[in-house]
């Protein structure tokens, strides 16, 4: 930083003698009724907006002068940058909240294992998962809920790609996990319902259940299901509405109730329209220094 602001400085010279005229013209003109000539030329050049210098019976015209500047503002731009992301890192932040149904939080749990609490509190009350129709990627998941600040409640809707902004923190629908205690199975063991959740096994019978994971594909929900016997175990997908029997004790999934927990990504960033403002000087500077340079020419008008 420090070697850009002295590297800045030390061309400041060299910029100005760019503008001033030599002591020695490249060509000399002689002309009759010198003041009607010199008024008709000065007119002329003004016309074509050109940078305009006199002094004394000299006249420089050239054309694009701003682009001698061109080297200051790209190292001005870099010097807004640099402060701009000074100014997030030390009062902006990233991190995650994790929202689950009903349950207010303002906590963000950020990448060093730290963690910050908002000056208000995030409530979700319903998270959604739309599939695409043959397979089991999502298409679209969303959380909807409030905002609590000082007992006053402002909904908000979050989908991916779809952020809301609050105070300067933006919000990013970021992930999910299930809801393992919220999660399971209605399935049937000769006869026999129970529930099933999520990474808990359940004896009925001689025999163990246990799913270690479900999913949703092509309009279906399918477990993978383990069951465990007196002889050894079995394992395999199971869909929703599908029967199977396994030594000799007929299992039949009838149907699944789904819970998940939203991860939201937070983000504060007071820097970044600083930053923005530096790259588009970055830019600006950058079509400068591609302006055609236009060489300057010197008149000296005698009588």
């Amino acid at each position: 930083m420090i070697n850009l602001i002295a590297c800045t400085i030390s061309l400041i010279p060299k910029t100005k003698g760019l503008f001033e005229v030599p002591i020695k013209a490249q060509k000399n003109f002689k002309f009759k009724n010198i003041e009607g000539k010199k008024e008709h030329l000065k007119l002329l050049l003004k016309a074509k907006k050109l940078f305009f210098y006199e002094k004394n019976s000299v006249i420089l015209v050239h054309k694009y002068p701003i682009r001698k500047f061109a080297v200051y503002f790209i190292h001005l731009s870099i010097l807004i940058i640099a402060v701009g992301a000074l100014i997030t890192s030390l009062f902006g932040f990233r991190g995650v909240l994790i929202l689950k149904n009903n349950k207010p939080t303002n906590i963000v749990y950020l990448a060093n294992s730290s963690m910050i609490h908002l000056p208000f509190y995030i409530e979700s009350k319903s998270f959604s998962i739309k599939y695409y129709k043959k397979g089991s990627i999502p298409k679209e998941y969303k959380t909807t809920g409030f905002i609590v600040d000082n007992n006053k409640k402002i909904p908000f809707h979050i989908r991916v790609n779809h952020p809301f902004k609050y105070k300067g923190i933006w919000f990013y629908q970021s992930s999910y996990m299930p809801k393992k205690s919220q999660t399971f199975i209605n399935i049937s063991v000769n006869s026999n319902t129970i529930k099933l959740y999520l990474d808990k096994p359940q004896k009925i019978g001689n025999i163990v259940l246990y799913i270690k994971n479900l999913q949703y594909y092509n309009s279906k929900f399918v477990a993978n299901l383990y069951v465990f016997t007196p002889k050894g175990f079995a394992n395999g997908w199971l869909f929703e509405h599908q029967s199977v029997n396994v030594a000799g004790n007929n299992i039949h999934f009838s149907n699944a109730h789904e819970s998940f927990v939203s991860i939201i990504s937070a983000s504060k960033d007071p820097g970044s329209y600083i930053i923005l403002l530096g790259f588009i000087l970055i830019g600006l500077s950058s079509f400068l220094i591609l302006l055609p340079y236009k060489r300057k020419v010197y008149a000296i008008l005698q009588k």
